[in-house]
């Protein structure tokens, strides 16, 4: 059983910590392998809480956050008891003795970043389960604990998980290139036409002998793609050889890659443009599918934009979207602590479907970023909103990267409307509810189109329709929320394919 260790810290506060930290490392006996991962854990969790502390949407305490995060081992050894008090840290394992820390009462985050560092390690020395961790694997319990408990979307992300879900919203780098294990080496299975490979020169059978001065050979398919990824605009160096030839360099950039997010289908002769994220590129691959139905003739009189699913993703490409259909005017507002978490974002160039009439489609799973193109829309008077009641997440996500490569998605502003209103725990009630079945969203079809006219401009009335989110509970959306797009833009082709005329299928 580990000896007692009280180490008592007291002003100055910065000049003692490291001692004290130190001679409680020593009695503790810790290893030095340890020690090294109570540097990396200082690292870390300083990081952490200073992040939290400046930039969440309510003001957070280092040590509060710091206690919490402790705690979170316990999910790993149920006998953990960790306590605070009027600056004392205490750490002790079922019956054992504790490991203690005096803080003064202004302590900042790089103090208890290391605080809870030498209170892991300690942890770690006296408990068999502790110990059997992988380090990565206890800094993860409690940096997830850290950051719990804040608001509903402020949490911590692995390593691994932060690098896919970075590849996702930035791309990652391609050669547009497949290779193939074959004896000696691997050969070209596959180009990207226009990709960076073809343009290189590259052909099918081509046999590549090095990746960036490791031979090819004994490689897996999956080793040879890890081999050739890597971030967009960095160089990979080819060793290729044709037709049995004498190899020769090529040095190839990686070009960016990001999934398709927008994708274009017609129904009933209308097209149906959706949208499943925001990631980079999303608002200029709408531009251009909303350009090509303008320069085409006959020019579509409508269109329907879905965003059933979408769960939000970059702001600003949620923005320049909301900016593809309007001439200006302001598209949402975001208001936090931080000085830079305030803005009001607006729109700024030409309505590029000017003319056609638009309709959002929207269902629960419509959230965040999403939510805000969908209620500038409402609300600027510029599309009519059909589905159900959106999930209503108002709080705009800052990703804060971490020494370790994890990362903290923290909480830092709420989304307004353009009256003021959050749209968190609100979200955006469509004009037309298809939630509540068949026969009622019909007769509020029959309503707006009264309202509003044959021309479909006056949108004023529209705001007599909107009920709460009571009256339209949210729901997955189902064809019948196409449907109901169809009964406004284009009754009678709506009749047509709910009698099952597949030409307007």
């Amino acid at each position: 059983m580990p000896s007692r260790v009280a180490v008592a810290i007291t002003a100055p506060f910065a000049t003692s910590l490291a001692a004290a930290l130190f001679a409680a490392a020593e009695a503790l006996a810790v290893p030095a392998a340890a020690n090294g991962n109570a540097a990396t854990d200082a690292a870390v969790f300083a990081a952490a809480l200073a992040a939290l502390q400046s930039r969440h949407i309510e003001p957070q305490r280092p040590g509060e956050r710091m206690v919490a995060g402790l705690r979170g081992l316990r999910s790993a050894d149920p006998a953990l008891e960790v306590t605070a008090s009027r600056g004392r840290l205490e750490v002790r394992i079922g019956s054992g003795a504790p490991f203690a820390l005096t803080l003064s009462p202004d302590a900042d985050a790089t103090s208890w970043g290391r605080a809870g560092a030498q209170a892991v390690a300690a942890a770690t020395a006296a408990s068999q389960r502790l110990g059997a961790l992988d380090p990565e694997r206890r800094r993860g319990l409690v940096l997830a604990e850290l950051a719990a408990g804040l608001d509903p979307y402020t949490r911590h992300v692995p390593a691994r998980e932060a690098e896919a879900l970075r590849a996702a919203r930035i791309g990652t780098g391609s050669l547009g290139l497949t290779l193939q294990p074959e004896a000696g080496g691997a050969r070209v299975a596959r180009l990207e036409p226009e990709g960076p490979a073809w343009r290189a020169g590259l052909a099918l059978g081509d046999r590549v002998v090095e990746i960036d001065g490791v031979t090819t050979r004994g490689l897996d398919p999956e080793a040879l793609a890890k081999a050739l990824a890597g971030e967009p605009g960095t160089p990979v160096v080819l060793s290729v050889s044709r037709h049995g030839g004498a190899p020769r360099r090529l040095v190839i950039v990686r070009a960016a890659t990001v999934a398709q997010t927008a994708r274009l289908a017609w129904t009933a002769e209308v097209p149906v443009i959706a949208v499943t994220a925001f990631s980079r590129d999303t608002d200029q691959a709408v531009a251009r599918l909303v350009s090509g139905l303008a320069a085409r003739t006959p020019r579509p009189q409508a269109l329907i934009l879905d965003l059933r699913g979408n769960r939000g993703g970059l702001l600003p490409q949620a923005v320049g979207v909301a900016d593809v259909f309007l001439a200006g005017g302001e598209v949402v507002h975001q208001r936090g602590r931080h000085p830079e978490a305030s803005r009001t974002w607006l729109a700024g160039g030409a309505d590029l479907a000017e003319g056609m009439q638009v309709v959002v489609l929207v269902d629960g799973g419509t959230a965040s970023a999403a939510e805000a193109v969908a209620a500038s829309l409402q609300d600027l008077g510029r599309a009519w909103i059909v589905g159900s009641a959106t999930r209503g997440k108002g709080l705009i996500q800052l990703v804060h990267p971490l020494p370790d490569g994890s990362e903290l998605h923290i909480s830092w502003s709420r989304l307004l409307r353009r009256d003021g209103q959050p749209l968190q725990d609100r979200g955006v009630v469509p004009h037309l509810c298809t939630s509540r079945g068949d026969g009622l969203a019909r007769a509020a079809a029959s309503r707006l189109l009264a309202a509003t006219g044959p021309d479909r401009a006056p949108f004023s009335a529209l705001a007599e329709a909107l009920g709460d989110r009571e009256s339209c509970p949210p729901a997955v959306g189902s064809a019948l929320d196409i449907h109901a797009a169809l009964w406004l833009l284009r009754p009678r082709a709506a009749a047509a394919l709910e009698a099952g005329d597949s030409h307007l299928r």
